[in-house]
């Protein structure tokens, strides 16, 4: 099962997040800690994170890395091959 972290400090809107994306894809993990303590354990084998992810969090961070270097390698090859692009943020549409 994917697991998804979001970072410390919690707040209304990032409970809101969590709440939907636990709706929206219940075959992830959601997990929302609430201090920088439960953060490091959480994201240890966490797939994704939300928020500021501190150096001490994202030293033991095992899948993360690896994630953010396979979206670079897919688009890439999407990239050679003229086809849309993967996490780019549209600066006019805020995310």
């Amino acid at each position: 099962m994917p697991k998804f972290v979001f970072m410390p400090p919690q707040d209304d809107l990032k409970a809101m997040f969590a709440a939907r994306l636990a709706d929206t894809v219940p075959e992830y993990d959601v997990v929302s800690p609430e201090t920088d303590e439960e953060a490091v354990e959480a994201i240890r084998d966490a797939d994704a994170a939300c928020g500021w992810v501190p150096p001490a969090a994202l030293a033991v961070a095992e899948n993360i890395p690896e994630r953010r270097f396979q979206i670079i390698l897919d688009n890439a090859r999407r990239f050679l091959n003229d086809e849309p692009l993967t996490n780019v943020v549209d600066k006019e549409r805020w995310y």
